[in-house]
């Protein structure tokens, strides 16, 4: 299942996010707590917690491959009563996923990463969460929730989340809607070259459309020839008449 090949994908759209918004966030910040007395105590509050969610997060990284799916997942919700929302969470989540996928449990996949689209630290993840997710919607014939998760996006996922929307389309049995939106996908590829599988997917809309615009040409022909064929009045019975 096509759900972690896109990896380089989505290491560029985060790149391309911390680029335009990076500056910004950092700015508020320090332009929001450079004034409050308790910054002292916020700083070493937060660099305490983070300090305890990373030694946390290292010591459940050598159970992934052991444990069952059920177990992580406790293991998990045991981290998140210890740990305010934070990116370890996410990223644990994210492993969870990618185990539950690799053992075709696509519940508890969706389930992982429903947690990140609802509480993800920050939204540079809660838009990794949401491509995945769609995917697996997608993968258990669900496309109209794939479409509803899909309708919020950024500059930098377009690509991603325009192609996928194409993908949920096509479920759906929209196929041209599915071409448009492979079109705009492929406007916002930003790898090197082009995306060859992306590529295939229009032309074998193109040509299904083009056959299909064919089919209907050739039925108004022959209906046409039809009506020609027809004779309106009986030429004896007129005879006969006069």
């Amino acid at each position: 299942m096509d759900i972690y090949t896109t990896e380089e994908q989505q290491a560029e759209a985060i790149k391309k996010w911390l680029k335009d918004n990076g500056a910004a966030v950092i700015i508020g910040v320090i332009l929001g707590l450079a004034g409050l007395k308790g910054w002292d105590y916020w700083k070493d509050r937060t660099l305490k917690q983070h300090a305890l969610a990373s030694a946390e997060y290292e010591a459940i990284l050598p159970l992934i491959d052991k444990a069952s799916v059920s177990e992580l997942e406790s293991q998990l919700d045991a981290f998140a009563t210890r740990n305010d929302a934070n990116v370890y969470y996410d990223f644990l989540q994210f492993k969870l996923a990618k185990k539950a996928v690799a053992e075709n449990n696509f519940d508890a996949a969706a389930s992982a990463l429903d947690h990140v689209v609802k509480k993800a630290a920050n939204e540079v993840v809660e838009n990794i969460a949401r491509i995945r997710l769609a995917r697996i919607y997608i993968a258990q014939n669900k496309p109209q929730q794939a479409l509803d998760l899909l309708n919020k996006e950024t500059d930098a996922f377009k690509y991603l989340f325009s192609d996928i929307r194409g993908d949920a389309l096509l479920a759906l049995g929209q196929n041209e809607k599915a071409r448009q939106a492979y079109l705009i996908a492929q406007e916002n590829f930003k790898g090197n070259g082009q995306d060859k599988e992306l590529q295939m997917k229009i032309d074998d809309l193109t040509v299904s459309r083009v056959m299909e615009d064919k089919e209907k040409s050739s039925s108004r022909t022959e209906k046409s020839t039809e009506d020609k064929q027809q004779t309106p009045l009986d030429t004896e019975t007129e005879v006969e008449k006069g």
